[in-house]
Formats: structure tokens, C-alpha cells, sequence
């Protein structure tokens, strides 16, 4: 099992999130959502963590999103790039 499973997310300037939704209420502050840690994750098990956003700004952002757990020495992180147009 992993324990102390958290997934944080950086939001970019840019970028509004609409909603967030996981197995623990999220919280955000200074562009950091961030979800507390699920004590415990059995082997086979699934969290889902779902996070509607939507670009205000035209151009370029990366959204980041971070996985920690007591069971993993580093971080997992995942990015990704998204070019937004202006209407």
C-alpha cells in the first residue's frame, strides 16, 4: 500500500480553475491547489483526482502536477502545455 498519497497542482497565471474534485477536498492559495494526503492507497486501488480549468489569457501556460507519497523517494511530476487563443 502507499500512505500519505498528496497530488498538488500549479495553476498558471492565465489559467482559471473551474472545479476540482478527489478523494480529498482540495484547497488553493497563491496558485497551488493542493490536495491534503489520502492516509492510505491499497495495491490495485485507484484515486481520481479531476481539475476543470480554463485559459483567460491568450498564450503559452504549463499546468504541473505533483505526486508525493511516504512510498516513493521523488516526486512524481507531470506537465503540460497548452496554448490558449484569444476568441
Amino acid at each position: 500500500a502507499a500512505s500519505n498519497v498528496a497530488v498538488a497542482c500549479q495553476v498558471p497565471a492565465g489559467v482559471a480553475t473551474l472545479s476540482a474534485r478527489g478523494p480529498t477536498q482540495p484547497r488553493g492559495e497563491n496558485g497551488v491547489l493542493a490536495f491534503p494526503p489520502v492516509a492510505e492507497l491499497e495495491p490495485g486501488k485507484t484515486a481520481l483526482y479531476r481539475v476543470v480549468v480554463k485559459g483567460t489569457e491568450p498564450g503559452k501556460h504549463r499546468f504541473r502536477v505533483r505526486l508525493t507519497s511516504d512510498s516513493i523517494d521523488e516526486p512524481l511530476i507531470h506537465e503540460e502545455l497548452t496554448h490558449h487563443y484569444a476568441d
